[in-house]
């Protein structure tokens, strides 16, 4: 009756082992109303597609940043844009929107339509905090600007280890192990029938 129920709970101990601690959930800030990104820390960013969404007008700013922690690696920033929508057209360069990266990087895109434009592709290890800030246009003479609606996405993943997992010394051990026991058993003697 006991191994009835110590299988299972064997099984269940080792699966939560194996699994490892809860993972951390990526962002997903969304602007509830116009100007709340004002320069904040929005959050840590996480394994996999952290987003934020938000709208760009002439009379809010966009800016924050978020932290990239030692253990990960920022792989790809974009920005999906859409609802542009120009309130002048007297500008110098044709450039309606775009969004600014620093810390670590220094990236930036510009856009003139709807669209997802990419910002940065590469590798940016963290501890790094990573500092957006959303351009409402290129000045030119005169009135200038757009509204915008955007997201923006951080892909990250985890750091690969650096140090190489030291299995010739393991195995060295569990030789080492097998030979003490077959040792003991050769001074015990055979084992009487």
């Amino acid at each position: 009756m006991r191994t009835m129920f110590a299988l299972p709970l064997a099984a269940a101990t080792l699966a939560a082992i194996l699994a490892g601690p809860a993972a951390a959930a990526a962002i997903t800030f969304v602007e509830g109303v116009d100007g709340a990104l004002d320069n904040g820390n929005i959050g840590t960013l996480d394994i996999g597609a952290n987003t934020v969404t938000g709208r760009r007008t002439d009379t809010a700013s966009d800016r924050f940043f978020v932290t990239l922690p030692t253990a990960l690696r920022l792989t790809d920033v974009s920005i999906a844009v859409s609802n542009l929508t120009r309130f002048s057209t007297s500008f110098i360069q044709p450039s309606f929107g775009g969004l600014d990266l620093s810390g670590g990087t220094s990236a930036s895109v510009s856009f003139t339509t709807n669209g997802t434009f990419n910002v940065f592709s590469g590798t940016l290890d963290g501890q790094t905090d990573i500092r957006a800030f959303l351009i409402n246009a290129t000045r030119g003479q005169g009135n200038f600007g757009a509204n915008y609606d955007y997201t923006i996405t951080f892909t990250v993943i985890a750091t690969p280890p650096v140090e190489p997992i030291p299995e010739p010394a393991t195995l060295a051990l569990f030789g080492l192990g097998l030979a003490g026991l077959a040792a003991a058993r050769r001074r015990k003697g055979p084992a009487a029938a």
